[in-house]
């Protein structure tokens, strides 16, 4: 399950435009829409621009796909509205069949989208409940992202090191680590928890020299994820793995057209690796879309190969349009020219031969 966080058409049409080319997103026959509406926005999605509020937000947008249920923006995989109780998440099911599963993402592990897969709690900003939530009681295989600091506590790295995950901090120790790793994991009993950066994962593009992958010795997603597959593969009943592009949303938000655009290349980049890993298989599927569109961005203008285009921007925050799906492998027709509910994703993860 691929998530580009923020990642609507028109951050596919601007980075194409830039490329001079169409992304490997675009080349697959198997794809349709995804509506983004949340419990708080849903009957409002035609409507003109009426305020935040009424837009979803990662949390309840990713908690839609982890569990297949409507939530109130902020929520992290549990049922409100209703009685809070947890919503069991696709992980947690794979679980439930001896399968193992992971998280990836370019933001810290405990952020909106890899919490509503793997964590459980109403508030996405409480990233210390978060933490204990994932690593304490979920206890996802394998989580390779960024690190977060609570009062100067990386609360991450303290809780996956309490649960006794086998801890790695850089790209070495990384490559390092796997090669140390046992050939199979039938029990799914490999937890392994990879805690990049001071404070979240750098963009690829990076805000200063200081400040990037190379320098702080820090894989990129499609190395994450390379990993993270290697290491949940070697479980012979299989396994289901999130990844998110995070930082395509970051850029958005920021209305930071230079860094989206090289956000969704990273992203559309590690796309092609693993549909082009599962297209060798008969038994895996990958799933490609985003949680919402955020910005209101418009292509305006083309600039020729490699130079920013001109665009507009509505705001610094999420819009309802429609988002792309795309899906490559087993069952990949499930979305073809189709419009559905983002709840249907969870079906379809499920075992659903059509999306509902």
């Amino acid at each position: 399950m691929m998530i580009g966080d923020g990642m609507g058409y028109a951050q596919l049409d601007v980075t194409r435009a830039y490329k001079g080319e169409a992304l490997f997103l675009e080349s697959g026959k198997h794809r349709g829409d995804i509506k983004t509406a949340n419990a708080d926005t849903l009957g409002y999605e035609n409507l003109p621009d009426l305020g935040v509020n009424y837009y979803t937000d990662s949390a309840s947008a990713a908690t839609a796909m982890a569990t297949g249920r409507k939530v109130i923006s902020g929520t992290i995989a549990q049922a409100r509205p209703g009685d809070a109780s947890d919503l069991q998440t696709i992980l947690e099911y794979a679980q439930s069949l001896g399968k193992s599963v992971g998280v990836v993402a370019t933001s810290h592990c405990v952020h909106a989208t890899p919490a509503a897969f793997a964590a459980h709690g109403p508030n996405r900003n409480d990233f210390v409940t978060l933490s204990k939530s994932m690593y304490g009681k979920v206890k996802p295989n394998v989580t390779l992202c960024g690190s977060k600091q609570v009062d100067g506590v990386d609360v991450i790295s303290e809780e996956a090191t309490k649960a006794g995950y086998t801890l790695i901090k850089t790209k070495t120790d990384l490559i390092s680590a796997l090669a140390t790793l046992p050939e199979t994991d039938e029990n799914a009993e490999i937890f392994f928890a990879g805690i990049f950066g001071e404070d979240e994962i750098p963009y690829v593009l990076p805000l200063s020299d200081q400040n990037s992958y190379e320098m702080q010795d820090i894989p990129q997603l499609n190395e994450m994820t390379a990993a993270a597959i290697e290491i949940l593969s070697k479980n012979p009943n299989g396994f289901v793995l999130m990844v998110e592009g995070s930082q395509i949303d970051f850029a958005s938000h920021n209305n930071d057209e230079e860094r989206m655009i090289h956000e969704t290349i990273a992203f559309d980049k590690t796309v092609k690796e693993v549909a082009n890993w599962a297209e060798l298989r008969s038994d895996s599927m990958v799933i490609a879309t985003a949680d919402h569109e955020t910005g209101g961005l418009q292509l305006e203008k083309t600039n020729g190969v490699g130079e920013v285009p001109e665009v507009s921007w509505l705001w610094g925050s999420h819009t309802n349009v429609d988002v792309p799906i795309a899906s490559w492998g087993l069952n990949s027709h499930a979305f073809v020219g189709r419009t559905v509910e983002n709840t249907a994703i969870y079906n379809v993860m499920r075992g659903a031969l059509d999306a509902q």
